[in-house]
């Protein structure tokens, strides 16, 4: 989870993208090419977060983002649905249209209110054909979806931060040690134990342990008052 698993899935997206455009530059497909090709761009530019893990500055707010995606998120986006599916299939049926193309024009417009761009205009026909049950619908989803559903995402993004902020240098240190862990698995065993010689040195018993100097600030400064006790 975490680093890895955001690792794996942008890679595993980039590798299958450039395999997928190589196959349609060579079937000719140009349209599948160029596809592909935005895909595999896209998940280039995700890969980049893997890499800030390492940093200290970009590392936590990596982890508080992830967090975020895979929980704020998704729990939004169902509840955003089913209100979108909800109003959006209820003006398809007022508007009087027939058509797949017509009902996704109508989930299309709905769907505006969340990018901050609806424009009334698009429901002139709903208007002339229900003067008052249409503008009803319409002032309800709009009012439910900019006061009720984009301030319910801020909140819960602003508790969320507000859990994981304590601990997010934490987790930081655990998915940066999950990294650490997955590139040792990665080598083989002559790589290992060049590393485990360069940083490991043997106890008197053989076993391998890491050696750490510790630094005494203040060696001097003690020895310069023991001598000074001495000579008193």
């Amino acid at each position: 989870g975490g680093a890895l698993l955001l690792e794996n899935i942008t890679s595993m997206t980039y590798c299958s993208a450039i395999l997928v455009t190589v196959v349609a530059r060579i079937i000719g497909d140009r349209m599948m090419e160029s596809a592909s090709l935005a895909l595999a761009s896209f998940a280039c530019w995700f890969y980049l977060p893997y890499f800030c893990m390492g940093f200290r500055l970009t590392g936590p707010f990596v982890v508080m983002l992830i967090t975020m995606m895979h929980s704020d998120i998704p729990a939004f986006l169902l509840v955003a649905v089913t209100f979108l599916g909800a109003f959006a299939s209820a003006l398809f049926i007022l508007s009087q249209e027939v058509g797949f193309e017509a009902m996704l024009t109508n989930f299309q417009l709905c769907g505006f209110p969340f990018l901050d761009a609806f424009e009334e205009s698009h429901f002139h026909d709903i208007y002339n054909h229900w003067p008052r049950l249409g503008p009803t619908i319409i002032t309800v989803y709009v009012m439910m979806v900019t006061l009720v559903m984009m301030n319910l995402l801020i909140a819960r993004m602003g508790d969320t931060y507000n859990r994981i902020s304590d601990s997010a240098e934490l987790e930081w240190l655990l998915q940066r040690a999950r990294v650490v862990r997955g590139m040792e698995n990665e080598l083989n065993d002559a790589e290992h134990e060049e590393i485990m010689n360069h940083f490991l040195v043997l106890d008197r018993v053989g076993k391998p342990c890491l050696q750490v100097k510790e630094v005494d600030h203040g060696y001097w400064r003690k020895s310069k008052n023991e001598s000074s006790a001495g000579q008193a």
